[in-house]
């Protein structure tokens, strides 16, 4: 149960990060990407496991880099 709550919890903020990414230009069109990726691997339930267990902390580092290399 906690992997299916921490999944659906995760995916507004991969996703937010997506489309604003998208949007504005922000971030790097290859991070919007990458959260797409990793929003969907949440939201397809037979491997959201893998998507929160690898997915979500390469994409944590990813966004982590990229924000600290613009400062």
């Amino acid at each position: 149960i906690f992997f299916v709550g921490a999944e659906f919890f995760a995916i507004p903020l991969v996703l937010a990060t997506a489309l604003v990414a998208w949007r504005t230009g922000v971030l790097p069109r290859w991070l919007a990407i990458l959260s797409l990726v990793v929003a969907v691997a949440l939201l397809v339930v037979p491997i959201g496991w893998a998507g929160l267990i690898f997915g979500l902390p390469i994409w944590t580092l990813a966004t982590s880099v990229v924000l600290w290399r613009r400062a």
